[in-house]
């Protein structure tokens, strides 16, 4: 009968033990968890968002103020002045 009531309370000791340590781990790693995150040039970083070729500019960036004014005119018969 002693040795039911000592694996018992082994079992419960054990099982009291075991659940704070995985409290306090928990709760350690969760407070130190927001304040780091990845560097964007690391190579995990650069396979989940690989290099992305620039995007071709439009035709208006490289208009001057004449050329605008004689393509709306141009274009647009009602502009016209």
């Amino acid at each position: 009968m002693d040795w039911i009531l000592i694996g018992k309370t082994a079992l419960v000791a054990f099982l009291v033990v075991a659940s704070s340590v995985l409290v306090i781990t928990y709760l350690r790693k969760s407070r130190r968890a927001p304040t780091w995150r990845p560097p964007i040039d690391s190579g995990y970083m650069k396979t989940i968002r690989p290099g992305v070729p620039p995007t071709p500019l439009p035709e208006w960036v490289n208009w001057t103020d004449d050329d605008e004014a004689s393509d709306s005119a141009a274009n647009n018969p009602d502009k016209s002045s």
